[in-house]
């Protein structure tokens, strides 16, 4: 499913998500995106939801808080976090929107 459409069903109008894209604010895994893509995914998580229950484990909860969460995920670093968090996307839709895919 192209990204723009799952904004489309979270309820951003298409004029919106083309000034994303054209403003550079669509982030994917920490990663600008320039333009729309094709990507491939089982379910859209509430991001509260997902970080309250990964800050349920407490070393968890400390290097998201030292770390960041999004620069978690793509990163060469090896442990059970990052392990865990290889199973999702994390989609930047602005300041304070952020989306969970589930790979």
């Amino acid at each position: 499913m192209k990204i723009s459409e799952i904004l489309k069903n979270k309820g951003l109008f298409s004029k919106d998500i083309k000034i994303r894209f054209n403003n550079k604010q669509i982030l994917l895994n920490d990663s600008i995106l320039e333009t729309d893509q094709d990507i491939e995914f089982i379910n859209i998580i509430e991001s509260d939801e997902f970080i309250f229950n990964i800050c349920k484990n407490h070393i968890w909860a400390l290097r998201i808080k030292i770390f960041g969460l999004e620069s978690l995920i793509d990163s060469n670093i090896k442990n059970d976090l990052t392990e865990f968090l290889d199973k999702y996307y994390l989609l930047r839709i602005s300041k304070k929107e952020l989306l969970i895919l589930e790979k």
